[in-house]
């Protein structure tokens, strides 16, 4: 079977094995200088990939294997947690889906009273559903 040559700038990229493009050393510092120069903090919201549920089912076994880590996490803590997250969610869920309910029932044409009672509702439900989301948060 006959193998055909790949060319060298699919194995060695475009500069050659292990070069890189030339660049004077003053454009190098001016690059890293004003790189630096603007660069500001970002807090990212890191989420982590743990399956909380299965700590939770296999709460003995991860007991176990912290205490074989010698490790100081709570894995007790962590099932409390996560429990008052799911919790938390499904009230949130629900206010939003009473929200929503309360919103399509303002579409029609309304008496003035039975309008306000509606449009007070929905200002309560948006404070309460803030109130959730800030704890959701913490």
């Amino acid at each position: 079977m006959l193998f055909r040559k790949e060319p060298s700038t699919l194995r060695h990229g475009v500069f050659g094995q292990g070069q890189a493009p030339r660049v004077s050393p003053s454009i190098r510092a001016q690059a890293s200088a004003t790189q630096t120069a603007d660069i500001k903090p970002v807090q990212q919201l890191y989420k982590a990939s743990i399956d909380f549920r299965a700590i939770k089912d296999n709460l003995e076994a991860v007991e176990h294997n912290t205490r074989i880590r010698n490790s100081k996490a709570d894995p007790r803590r962590v099932v409390q947690l996560y429990d008052q997250f799911v919790q938390l969610k499904l009230e949130t869920d629900s206010l939003r889906a009473e929200r929503n309910t309360n919103s399509s029932q303002m579409k029609g044409k309304l008496e003035k009273e039975q309008r306000d009672k509606l449009i007070h509702r929905g200002q309560q439900l948006k404070e309460q559903l803030a109130e959730l989301e800030a704890k959701l948060v913490q």
